[in-house]
């Protein structure tokens, strides 16, 4: 991270708040993140941004980018430990 912030100043990019992603995989299927999605929301977590992937063989990846002191509140509400 360090670097990355050193690379960022020195190319004059202003770097903006920190976030956490959650990753989600397994198999693909039509509206595989909407269950999660709304369990977030429903907490009121805002989701910054989502990048998914299909890996062609029936699997997602998927990150959902949120801020970081909502971490503790998006573990409880998708029930993870």
């Amino acid at each position: 991270a360090k670097a990355f912030e050193k690379t960022a100043k020195k190319l004059g990019v202003e770097l903006g708040k920190k976030h956490t992603a959650i990753l989600f995989d397994g198999e693909d299927q039509t509206g595989v993140l909407v269950e999660p999605m709304s369990k977030l929301a429903a907490a009121g977590i805002n989701i910054w941004a989502v990048a998914a992937v299909c890996a062609g063989n029936g699997c997602y990846g998927a990150m959902l980018q949120i801020d970081s002191g909502d971490v503790k509140k998006a573990k409880k509400a998708l029930g993870i430990k």
